[in-house]
């Protein structure tokens, strides 16, 4: 009788936060760069500056002058992308720009709710969840 043997399912890859490095290598300050799974698929957050996240408010977001985020869902060929800095917000839906509306903000909402809450100090933004 023959046996058969399976391997064990690979568990998947666990969050990540890291702080952002420079293309030199080093560590730019009050920066975050956060890796996670959202609905099974790829999220990459990247914070730079003060950036309060607020799943309370309509806003879900503010960030100050000179910090930026940068969010990104990405499963397959489909992509969501949201960008604030310098006091714009631009939002992309499979590379196309779209207007940053109620359904935008609920996508953010939804995401930013299942990031990890890992601190990698000083650069965590502040949640007010």
């Amino acid at each position: 009788m023959p046996l058969f043997s399976t391997a064990p399912p690979v568990p998947p890859q666990p969050p990540s936060v890291s702080q952002c490095r420079s293309a030199e290598g080093n560590v730019i300050p009050e920066c975050a760069t956060y890796t996670f799974l959202h609905q099974q698929k790829s999220v990459q957050a990247r914070f730079s500056g003060k950036v309060v996240i607020d799943l309370k408010s309509d806003d879900v977001l503010s960030v100050a002058a000179g910090g930026t985020a940068d969010v990104e869902e990405s499963a397959g060929k489909s992509s969501r992308r949201l960008t604030v800095a310098n006091g714009k917000t631009t939002w992309f839906v499979d590379g196309a720009e779209r207007p940053f509306d109620a359904n935008a903000k609920h996508w953010l909402r939804e995401v930013l709710s299942t990031m990890p809450a890992r601190p990698v100090p000083p650069s965590k933004p502040v949640s007010t969840r």
